[in-house]
C-alpha cells in the first residue's frame, strides 16, 4: 500500500460481520475441492444462469480458478449482503440457504476472492484478500473494497467521501486482486450479456509439498483430486461429479472449455417402481426454518426501530428546509427498512401456509444394469445431490443380492435440510428415520422382484424360464451380461442384441440443450443428432422446443399385492422343445446354488460317463458350462422312470445336472449315473436341496376325537395341523397288544435332521433350535477336505519320520560289531527289518 494511506482510511471501507480467523475455520467445512467448487456452482444455478464456465488459468506463473455465469447478477447492496455471514434472501425452492457458500467454498480453494457482477447497467467488484489484511496487520476485522461503476467506467458516487472511498477501493483491488495482469475493466468486458457474474480465486491451496490441491495436468478438460477412492470417479473428477449433481440440469456447465453432459440417474434402470411416503413425522427441518424466518422478522423490526429512533419520532417531512438534505438519506433508510420488514413477514406467512399442507415424497427404486456396483441410495434436496450411493440401510449388508438395486429420493427443503457443506443432512435423527423407511421399502421391493417381476420379465422379454433350483438373480444377471451374481468388479460383456432390448426397456434419454427437458426414445434413429453433444427438441419434430411430451416420470407404483410366479419343474416324460432346452441350459449355467455346486464337484471328478454297449443312442452329445456329458442309452428307460418315482415319493431331490440329461433324453435320471455319484452325494443332495413347497389352500383345524384322527400321510403338506399331530406318537392295536408307532416326520423336521447330520459330519455345530444360521455348504465341504488332507499329510510325515529313525538305528547297529545280527548292506528299510525279524525268529527256535 502507498505510504500516504493510514489506518483511518480503511474505516471508509465496507466491513464484514466476522474476523479473518473465522474465514479460515469456516473454509474447513468442506470435505474437498470438489465440494467447494460445487458450492460456487450452486450460486450460479440459483441465479437462473443458462451457462456456467469453469476454467483454470495460469497467467505469468500465477494460477487462478475462474467461474463465469450469465445469471441474474447482483447490485451493490446484494453484493454486500454476500459478505454478511448467515444471510440469505433466497426462496425456499433455491439450493443455498445459509448465505455461506461463497465464502466457505472460495476460501477452501484459495486465499484471494474477487467477485465482479453486472446488473442494471452497473458493474460492481468485491474483494476479500488475506494478503491485504496480513500486510496491513488487520486481523480483528475483514475490510471489503466494493466499488461500483457504469459501463463507461464512471464511478457511481454521490458525495466527495464516496469518491474518496472509490479511489481507495480501486487502489487496493489493483494491488491485491487476482487479476493476472488484466484490468478490472477488461475482466468486466467478459460478461457479454446484460447480467452475469465472474468469480476469480487466487493464491490456490497447496499441499505440504507445494503442489496444488487440484490436479489440472492429468486431464486437460477436467479438474481432478486424489480422494483415494478409485472405484468412485465422482469423488475424484469434477466432470463426473457435475454429471449427476442436479436431477433437473437447467444450466449448461462447461469445464475447461468442454461441456458437461448430464446423466439421467435412472436411464439404465429396469423394474422402475416407487413408493409414496408421508412426511408428517419429519418436522425438525420445518421448525428450524420457521425459527430462522421469525428471527429475520425480528431483526427487520429492530432495524426499523433503530432508524426511527435516529429521526426522533417526528414527522421528517415537516423539518426545516435546510435540514431536509440530511433527512433525505433517513427517509430512504426508513422506506428500505419497512420494505424489508414487509417482505420478511410475507415470506414467513407463506412458509407457514405451505407447512400446513400435507407433505409427501416418493422412494424411486430400480435395478442399475450398466454400472451395477454404482448402486445405493441417492439423496437429493431441492434438486441438488446431497449423498450419492449411500448404503447405511441394513438391506445392503444383509441381503446378498443387493448389488445393482438402487434408489433415489427428491426431497423438499421444508422437510429435510442439508448440512452446511451440502454433503449430508442437518438433522441426524430425521435422517436415521428416513434410512429405516428406505430399508423397509427396499426389502419389499427385492421380494417383489424375486417372486414376481424377474420371472415375468425373463419370460416375456428374454424368453427365459425359471426352473426349480435356479437362482433367479444369477439368471437375471446372466442375461444382462454378468457371469457373477455378487462381484462388484465383474465387467459386463457387450452384446448388440442386448442393447436392442435395453433400448426398448429403458429407452434412450437425451437432454435438450435449449429447453433443458429430458426426451425419451426407444431407438437411436428416433432422435436426429443423437451422437452430437448439442441436442435440441427441434431435431425431433421441427416445431420448436417443448412441443413434444417428455416422459419425466416413468416409475410405476410398487404393488402391495402381486402374484407369486412359481418355478417350473425340470422333470418331464415328454421331450421338451428346443427353445425350452436352450433356456434351461442357459439357466443352469447361470445358477450358483449350493446344491448344484456339490453335484458339479462330484461329476467333474469323472472324466466321462460311459453308457452300456448296444442299444440305440441319441444322435449327439451336449455340454453345459461346467459338466461334460454324453448321451444316455434309451434301453434304461424303465429303470429311469422307476428311480424318479422312488425319489419323488420319498422326497429325495434330483440333481439339476441329471435332470437336464433326462430332459434331453426324454427319460428320468439313470441309475448308472446315481451309482457313479454314490450315496454320499445323495445324502449331501438330500440335505442341501430344498424344493419349493406345494401351494395349496390351508385346511381349517378341526377338533376330532383321538380315534377319528385321519392319518396325515401327505409328505408335501406343511400345515400347522400336521406339525401338531406329528409331535405325539400314535398307538395301534395288533392282536390285542398296543404298538407305539414312530412319530411321522414333516418335511421341515426331516430337512433339519439331514442338515444337522451334514453339519455334524463335517465338524460344524448343528442348527439352533430357536433361531437361524447362515452357512455355505460348498465352503464347509472344502474346509473338511482341507482338514482331511492335512491329517493325511501329518500321518504320512509321521511314517516317514519313523522310517528315518529306524534307518538311523539300523545304520548304528551295522557300525557296532557287538551284536549278533547280520545287517544287509543294501535294500530298503522294510527289507532290512524283515531280515532282522527272520534272524530273531531263527534264534528263538
Amino acid at each position: 500500500m502507498p505510504n500516504d494511506t493510514n489506518g483511518d482510511d480503511y474505516k471508509k471501507l465496507e466491513k464484514a460481520s466476522v474476523n479473518l480467523n473465522f474465514l479460515k475455520s469456516n473454509s474447513h467445512t468442506h470435505i474437498g475441492p470438489l465440494s467447494a467448487i460445487a458450492e460456487l456452482v450452486d450460486n450460479a444455478y440459483d441465479a437462473d444462469a443458462r451457462d456456467l464456465h469453469i476454467d483454470f488459468l495460469d497467467i505469468n506463473n500465477e494460477q487462478f480458478l475462474e467461474l463465469r455465469d450469465d445469471g441474474l447478477g447482483m447490485a451493490r447492496e446484494e453484493a454486500l449482503h454476500a459478505i454478511t455471514f448467515g444471510h440469505s434472501a433466497k426462496c425456499s425452492y433455491k439450493i443455498g440457504r445459509y448465505g455461506n457458500g461463497l465464502k466457505s467454498g472460495a476460501f477452501h480453494l484459495g486465499r484471494e476472492l474477487l467477485l465482479v457482477t453486472k446488473k442494471d447497467g452497473i458493474i460492481t467488484a468485491l474483494l476479500i484478500s488475506h494478503r491485504f489484511h496480513e500486510d496491513q496487520g488487520l486481523t480483528n476485522s475483514v475490510f471489503v473494497p466494493c466499488p461500483s461503476f457504469d459501463l463507461d467506467g464512471i464511478p457511481i458516487c454521490q458525495t466527495e467521501s464516496e469518491k474518496d472511498r472509490f479511489n481507495l477501493e480501486m487502489k487496493i483491488i489493483g494491488k491485491y486482486a487476482p487479476l493476472g495482469s488484466r484490468t478490472l475493466a477488461e475482466l468486466a468486458d467478459k460478461i457479454t450479456g446484460s447480467t452475469g457474474t465472474i468469480i476469480i480465486i487466487g493464491n490456490l491451496r497447496r499441499s505440504v509439498t507445494g503442489e496444488l490441491a487440484i490436479n489440472t495436468t492429468k486431464d486437460p478438460t477436467d479438474i481432478i483430486v486424489d480422494s483415494g477412492e478409485e472405484n468412485k470417479p465422482w469423488r475424484e473428477s469434477l466432470r463426473k461429479y457435475l454429471e449427476f449433481i442436479y436431477l433437473k440440469p437447467r444450466m449448461r456447465i462447461h469445464v475447461r472449455g468442454e461441456q458437461v453432459l448430464p446423466k439421467r440417474i435412472s436411464e439404465n434402470w429396469i423394474a422402475k417402481k416407487q413408493q409414496l411416503i408421508s412426511g408428517d413425522q419429519f418436522t425438525a427441518a420445518y421448525n428450524k426454518i420457521l425459527d430462522e424466518k421469525n428471527e429475520t422478522v425480528k431483526k427487520c423490526e429492530e432495524e426499523k426501530a433503530l432508524v426511527m429512533s435516529e429521526i426522533g419520532g417526528t414527522n421528517y417531512t415537516s423539518v426545516r428546509r435546510e435540514d431536509r438534505a440530511n433527512q433525505k438519506s433517513l427517509r430512504l433508510r426508513v422506506d428500505t427498512s419497512q420494505k424489508n420488514l414487509d417482505s420478511a413477514i410475507a415470506d414467513r406467512d407463506a412458509f407457514k401456509k405451505e407447512g400446513k399442507s400435507e407433505k409427501s415424497f416418493h422412494l424411486n427404486m430400480g435395478i442399475e444394469t450398466k454400472d451395477r456396483s454404482n448402486n445405493g441410495i441417492h439423496f437429493y434436496i431441492n434438486n441438488r445431490l446431497i449423498l450419492w450411493g449411500n448404503k447405511e440401510a441394513k438391506f445392503f449388508s444383509k441381503f446378498a443380492n443387493s448389488i445393482g438395486i438402487s434408489m433415489f429420493l427428491s426431497l423438499d427443503y421444508s422437510l429435510f435440510s442439508a448440512a452446511q457443506n451440502k454433503q449430508g443432512f442437518d438433522h441426524v435423527k430425521d435422517f436415521q428415520v428416513l434410512v429405516r423407511k428406505c430399508n423397509d421399502a427396499l426389502r419389499d421391493y427385492s421380494m417383489y422382484l424375486e417372486k414376481s417381476w424377474i420371472p415375468t420379465h425373463l419370460k416375456n422379454t428374454w424368453n427365459v424360464r425359471i426352473y426349480e433350483g435356479d437362482d433367479v438373480w444369477a439368471v437375471l444377471w446372466g442375461v444382462y451380461g454378468y457371469n457373477n451374481t455378487t462381484s462388484t468388479t465383474c465387467v459386463q460383456t457387450h452384446d448388440s442384441a442386448r442393447d436392442q432390448v435395453m433400448w426398448t426397456t429403458c429407452g434412450i434419454w437425451k437432454l435438450c440443450q435449449m429447453c433443458r427437458t429430458w426426451i425419451k426414445a426407444s431407438r437411436p434413429n428416433e432422435i436426429v443428432g443423437s451422437n452430437d453433444d448439442f441436442f435440441c427438441c427441434e431435431n425431433v419434430n421441427h416445431h420448436g422446443c417443448r412441443t413434444i411430451v417428455a416422459e419425466d416420470n416413468d416409475f410405476s407404483k410398487l404393488p402391495e399385492k402381486y402374484d407369486h410366479i412359481l418355478p417350473q419343474k425340470r422333470l418331464t416324460n415328454s421331450a421338451p422343445s428346443s427353445s425350452d432346452s436352450q433356456n434351461s441350459i442357459r439357466s443352469a449355467s447361470s445358477c450358483s446354488s449350493s446344491s448344484r455346486l456339490l453335484n458339479v464337484a462330484k461329476i467333474e471328478s469323472h472324466e466321462r460317463i460311459h453308457s452300456s454297449t448296444g442299444g440305440h443312442r441319441l444322435g449327439e452329445s451336449f455340454s453345459t458350462t461346467s459338466v461334460k456329458m454324453e448321451p444316455i442309452p434309451n434301453n434304461a428307460h424303465d429303470s429311469h422312470i422307476a428311480e424318479v418315482q422312488r425319489r419323488h415319493s420319498t422326497g429325495r431331490a434330483i440333481s439339476p445336472a441329471v435332470s437336464e440329461i433326462s430332459r434331453r433324453a426324454g427319460t428320468a435320471p439313470s441309475s448308472q449315473l446315481d451309482m457313479i455319484m454314490g450315496e454320499e452325494s445323495d445324502e449331501s443332495q438330500e440335505a442341501l436341496t430344498i424344493r419349493a413347497p406345494r401351494q395349496r389352500a390351508k385346511r381349517p383345524i378341526e377338533r376330532v376325537s383321538r380315534r377319528n384322527r385321519r392319518d396325515q400321510s401327505d409328505d408335501d403338506s406343511d400345515s400347522e395341523n400336521e406339525e401338531r399331530y406329528a409331535t405325539a406318537p400314535k398307538k395301534s392295536k395288533v392282536k390285542g397288544k398296543a404298538v407305539v408307532r414312530a412319530p411321522k416326520m414333516t418335511r421341515e423336521k426331516w430337512l433339519e435332521e439331514m442338515l444337522n447330520q451334514f453339519l455334524t459330519a463335517h465338524g460344524e455345530q448343528p442348527l439352533p433350535k430357536n433361531g437361524q444360521r447362515d452357512f455355505d455348504p460348498t465352503n464347509i465341504v472344502e474346509q473338511t477336505s482341507r482338514r482331511n488332507f492335512k491329517n493325511n499329510q501329518r500321518i504320512v510325515d509321521a511314517q516317514q519320520a519313523i522310517m528315518r529313525q529306524i534307518g538311523s538305528v539300523l545304520d548304528h547297529l551295522k557300525r557296532n560289531p557287538t551284536h549278533n545280527f547280520k545287517i544287509p548292506a543294501s535294500g530298503t528299510v522294510e527289507e532290512k527289518l524283515k531280515n532282522i525279524e527272520h534272524q530273531i525268529k531263527g534264534k528263538k527256535k
